[in-house]
């Protein structure tokens, strides 16, 4: 799992699911399998769930954008700067569709995405857009020509690998160090945590967080910005 890139938090739930698999399979159906899977034979990685709070800066992003060469890699550069404005998940920006963007309506649906279970019935979870994305898919879609509504947006590579590979690799060539794709969730969501004024209830309606605390994982606000919001906040109310 290493060798595929995989971090490690992501690691370790794997092998938690795997020892509880294997302990439900000897318990409920007598099995009697050995749980190779167990702290008995494999040890979790150490500091694994450790918050990341690297942040990705403009001029970095830029950096790394210019390293994304060739058609395919440019058209891939597209889904990075929108997981950068949106703060969405790879696999999100991946699976979305021109039948899932609602320009007028500046909203985006997403019928699969981490937390689906919670909006199956609903069809999905609709998401504020924020102008940037907005911007930014109104651009592909005048550069594609006629579109289709089961037609991906973002399509450069087949799977969704591609892109965390391409990103790799454009970091390494930039020169950067410690930069995930992910991370770019983490700094749209703190982008977007100062743009709703920190308002948790705005800000999971944009972001897609089900709750305040794995919320809370993805807001990295400096101890500036928040003396600044609660200055403003006080001026009005004097």
């Amino acid at each position: 799992m290493k060798e595929k890139g995989l971090c490690a938090a992501t690691i370790n739930k794997r092998i938690g699911l795997i020892e509880v698999a294997i302990n439900f399979l000897n318990r409920e159906h007598d099995a009697e399998l050995t749980n190779y899977a167990s702290s008995d034979y494999v040890a979790h990685i150490k500091n694994a769930d450790k918050r990341r709070s690297r942040r990705v800066s403009d001029e970095e992003l830029t950096l790394i954008l210019r390293h994304f060469k060739g058609p395919t890699a440019r058209h891939a550069a597209a889904l990075i700067c929108f997981c950068f404005h949106q703060g969405t998940r790879r696999s999100e920006a991946f699976n979305m569709t021109w039948g899932d963007v609602d320009f007028d309506n500046h909203a985006i649906r997403f019928p699969k995405h981490k937390t689906m279970n919670y909006d199956q019935e609903l069809g999905g979870q609709v998401r504020v857009m924020t102008g940037k994305a907005r911007d930014l898919l109104l651009r592909l879609r005048e550069e594609a020509g006629r579109v289709t509504a089961s037609q991906k947006v973002f399509n450069a590579y087949a799977r969704v690998d591609g892109y965390s590979l391409a990103f790799r690799r454009a970091t390494k060539e930039a020169g950067l160090e410690d930069i995930r794709l992910h991370d770019l969730r983490h700094e749209a969501t703190t982008r977007i945590a100062a743009l709703c004024g920190h308002n948790t209830s705005l800000i999971k309606r944009v972001t897609g967080h089900r709750d305040d605390a794995s919320l809370a994982r993805y807001t990295h606000t400096s101890t500036n910005s928040i003396a600044m919001l609660m200055s403003r906040n006080a001026i009005q109310h004097e």
